[in-house]
């Protein structure tokens, strides 16, 4: 089973080439045949990626990469819990930053350090927590 981020990754691809989901999933047959990223490894995502890069899709960092390539390791690993109830819960990264405005007074999340960054976290987690419970 992959993370949320790789099952994000090759949705996003598929977006990008403009594919139905009956083509997505015909294509994920094609490539390692599965129907759905549900059923991906990390052996079988990285050759659905190659398979939808022959197709024409050009990869991007994401904002999340971005983000943490310059940060300390105990930022890096914050940032990463941070992404990843982002994910869990679908924010964007313009609500996270609201959050991190908020609770950090830093006007994105991308500037917090430190305490800071355990404060968006924190808040975070209350978050998942709230929604997970309705």
């Amino acid at each position: 089973m992959i993370s949320n981020g790789k099952k994000a990754a090759v949705h996003i691809a598929a977006n990008q080439l403009g594919l139905t989901k009956t083509e997505y999933k015909d294509e994920l047959n094609i490539a390692v045949g599965v129907r759905s990223s549900l059923k991906l490894t990390d052996k079988t995502f990285g050759k659905a990626m190659e398979h939808f890069k022959s197709l024409g899709y050009v990869g991007t960092k994401s904002k999340y990469f971005r983000i943490i390539e310059n940060l300390p390791q105990g930022d890096r690993k914050m940032m990463g819990k941070i992404n990843a109830i982002r994910l869990d819960l679908n924010l964007s990264w313009k609500y996270v930053d609201g959050i991190a405005k908020r609770v950090a007074k830093v006007d994105a999340v991308q500037w917090a350090k430190g305490e800071q960054l355990r404060a968006t976290l924190q808040a975070l987690i209350i978050h998942q927590k709230r929604k997970k419970v309705t």
